[in-house]
C-alpha cells in the first residue's frame, strides 16, 4: 500500500500532538485494502483519513468544485458509513484544506478542531 508524503506529514503532526496511531491499519485485522485506514487508533476507534484528489467527484479530469466545497465520491462515502456502523469515528482531512495551512500552529489548530468535532458526538 502506497503512503503519500502528505499523509506521512499529517501522521508526524498527529504524533507530535500525542495522538498515537498506526498507518494503513485494517479495522478487520487483516490486509484489507478497501477498509484500510490511513491512520488509526484502534483502541479508541478513531480513524484519520487523508483524502487526496481521487477521493472526490471529478468532472473532465479536474475536481468538480475548485472554488466550492468538494463532494466525496461514492466509495469514500460508503467507507465512512461502514466504519461508522462498526463504531469508528472518522476524521476526514481534505488535501486542499491541508495545503492551505501555512505553519505548524495552523495545522495543530485544524486538527484540534477536527478532533473536537468527533469527540463531542
Amino acid at each position: 500500500m502506497r503512503v503519500s508524503k502528505s499523509q506521512l506529514h499529517v501522521s508526524r503532526v498527529l504524533k507530535s500532538l500525542g495522538f498515537e496511531h498506526e498507518i494503513e491499519k485494517s479495522p478487520l485485522g487483516r490486509g484489507d485494502r478497501f477498509l484500510s485506514l490511513d491512520m488509526a487508533d484502534e483502541a479508541r476507534k478513531i480513524a484519520i483519513e487523508f483524502d487526496g484528489p481521487y477521493h472526490y467527484l471529478r468532472r473532465g479530469g479536474r475536481e468538480c468544485a475548485m472554488n466550492t466545497a468538494l463532494t466525496v465520491d461514492g466509495r469514500t462515502a460508503f467507507k465512512t458509513r461502514v466504519l461508522g456502523k462498526m463504531g469508528w469515528r472518522v476524521i476526514r482531512i481534505s488535501y486542499l484544506d491541508w495545503q492551505k495551512l501555512k505553519n505548524k500552529e495552523e495545522q495543530f489548530e485544524f486538527l484540534m478542531v477536527s478532533f473536537k468535532s468527533i469527540l463531542e458526538l
